[in-house]
């Protein structure tokens, strides 16, 4: 099947899951343009069109293409984590783009206490002086992570309403992708379950499922944005 080619800014895009994402992207065709610090694997993608800037403080990169009429068929943002940024990049991008993916996480819900719940499931709240003291990215902690990607999911949604994709993965591990969380895994049996990963057996000695490695999340969002 013959795939069209569309052009792709990634907010990140040469780590962890925006790695993934532009190198399926490239593979597929498409033309990249990537946004970030040039600070994480610099090496990387040689030849693909870069703008160097931080979203937490310079913007000046962005706002010079958007001046020059520079459009992009889709957006993706997986370095979102503070509402004030999101809201900043996604309003400079409205007349850049008809399409925002943003990377949330799973971690937006208020709590897992329910079995089968949907996306409408009630999400985590901070309060307005909770909020005021994340002013980086150092200030992210294990509890207000997942209501400030909540609250990043409505700047993007406020911005570009049904034009929007929301992702809300799990645990992502894969070939470059292995977080401290995947200290409480092991490797399953190549014999019975190849390139797989089976969870360490839990507290209350259930399993809960088997995963793809790398994280089938990656090509299936890359095939989304087809």
């Amino acid at each position: 099947m013959t795939i069209k080619p569309h052009s792709i800014l990634i907010l990140g895009g040469t780590s962890f899951v925006g790695r993934h994402l532009t190198e399926a992207a490239l593979a597929q065709g498409h033309h990249i343009t990537l946004f970030n610090r040039g600070q994480s694997n610099p090496e990387l993608f040689a030849g693909v069109e870069r703008l160097t800037g931080d979203r937490e403080t310079d913007l000046s990169a962005l706002a010079q293409a958007v001046e020059q009429a520079r459009r992009w068929d889709a957006v993706i943002d997986v370095t979102g984590y503070i509402p004030r940024t999101v809201r900043a990049s996604a309003a400079l991008l409205a007349k850049a783009t008809d399409h925002f993916t943003y990377i949330s996480t799973i971690s937006v819900y208020a709590d897992h206490k329910t079995a089968n719940f949907d996306e409408t499931y009630p999400l985590g709240t901070l309060s307005a002086e909770v909020l005021a003291q994340v002013q980086s990215k150092s200030d992210i902690t294990g509890e207000n992570y997942g209501p400030l990607k909540a609250l990043c999911e409505h700047e993007v949604q406020q911005v570009f309403g049904t034009q929007a994709l929301i992702i809300r993965p799990d645990l992502l591990i894969g070939r470059t992708v292995w977080p401290k969380e995947a200290q409480y895994w092991h490797l399953a049996d190549p014999k019975t379950t190849p390139n797989s990963l089976m969870p360490a057996t839990l507290p209350r000695g259930r399993c809960i499922g088997w995963f793809p490695v790398p994280p089938a999340s990656t090509t299936q969002l890359a095939q989304i944005m087809r």
